[in-house]
């Protein structure tokens, strides 16, 4: 079974990035959600292929989580965390969302829309699964209610 809690705990905590009126009134990440938007794709990556088994999955969702905690820690630590220092004051505006407002909902809006895409496969993926699953069940019924009633006695 593979271990999915880091991803499906995370998501959620994420959905900040998403939220305009707290993304342009704090000082988060500009790139906030690009990095959910990210975190998003390895879980995909991992609840449509084998990460455990394939070498080239493994390394797709790796390949996300790391460019999403890049694109999440890297802002965090030089633009919200640095500011406290005079030097570094120069760099922290560049990435934090509440001094460019208009290019955080711009690529705010943007990753969400590539969520609602991201959604909408899964969804799709998980409805056409569930549907093989349930023609599979009914096919076995009706096999074992053709032989069931093939092996009654005929009445005379």
């Amino acid at each position: 079974m593979q271990d999915h809690t880091h991803a499906l705990i995370s998501s959620p905590l994420s959905w900040v990035f998403f939220l305009p009126n707290i993304l342009v009134a704090q000082a988060l990440p500009i790139t906030g959600s690009i990095s959910a938007l990210c975190l998003l794709l390895a879980l995909a990556v991992k609840l449509s292929r084998r990460v455990d088994d394939d070498v080239t999955a493994f390394r797709i969702a790796t390949a996300f989580l790391i460019i999403g905690a890049t694109l999440y820690y890297l802002p965090q630590v030089f633009a919200i965390e640095a500011t406290s220092q005079s030097y570094l004051a120069g760099i922290g505006n560049i990435f934090t969302s509440s001094a460019h407002p208009t290019v955080a909902l711009i690529i705010m809006w943007i990753s969400l829309a590539g969520v609602a895409l991201i959604a909408a496969w899964i969804f799709i993926r998980s409805w056409r699964a569930a549907n093989r699953s349930m023609a599979r069940r009914i096919e076995k019924i009706e096999a074992e209610k053709k032989i069931s009633t093939e092996q009654l006695p005929a009445a005379s």
